[in-house]
C-alpha cells in the first residue's frame, strides 16, 4: 500500500527526532533536523506512489535538493541530515539496504569562479607590497 510509505516515513522521522532529543542533542540541532526531515517528507508525499522508502537513491535526493532552490551551504546541510537519517534507518529498520553506500560522496559543490586578473598598475602595486589597489 503506497500510503503505508508515508505512515512509515512519518513514524521513522518522529522516532529519529525523539532519539536526538533523548541523546541530549542541542536544541538547534534537533530543530534543524526536524525542519529538514519535514521538508523531505513533504517532497516525498508528491512521489511516494512512484518510489518506496527502500528505493530512495542519489537521484531522488538530488531532485529533492534541486526542487528547493537552496544555496550550496543549505544543500550540504540537508545532505548531512538526510545521510544521517538514512544511516539511522539502515541500522534500525533496513539492515539489508545499504543507504550509506548509496548516498556516500554525495555533496553539493560550489562552482569555481574564474580568477580576475589584476590590471597592470595593480599588478605593480601588488608586487611592490602595497595593500591598496585602484578600482577599474
Amino acid at each position: 500500500m503506497p500510503k503505508d510509505e508515508l505512515f512509515k516515513l512519518n513514524n521513522f522521522i518522529k522516532s529519529y527526532i525523539n532519539e536526538k532529543k533523548a541523546l541530549n542533542s542541542a536544541k538547534n540541532t534537533f530543530l534543524t533536523y526536524e525542519r529538514v526531515l519535514n521538508a523531505f517528507y513533504e517532497y516525498y508525499t508528491l512521489h511516494y506512489d512512484k518510489i518506496s522508502l527502500e528505493g530512495i537513491d542519489r537521484v531522488f535526493i538530488v531532485n529533492y535538493l534541486e526542487s528547493l532552490g537552496l544555496s550550496i551551504n543549505s544543500k550540504n546541510l540537508h545532505l548531512v541530515v538526510l545521510k544521517n537519517f538514512f544511516k539511522y534507518l539502515q541500522s534500525h529498520f533496513y539492515p539489508l539496504i545499504d543507504f550509506k553506500t548509496r548516498l556516500e560522496e554525495l555533496n553539493a559543490k560550489a562552482q569555481k569562479r574564474a580568477p580576475v586578473a589584476l590590471s597592470g598598475i595593480n599588478k605593480n602595486l601588488y608586487q611592490s607590497g602595497h595593500r591598496c589597489f585602484i578600482k577599474a
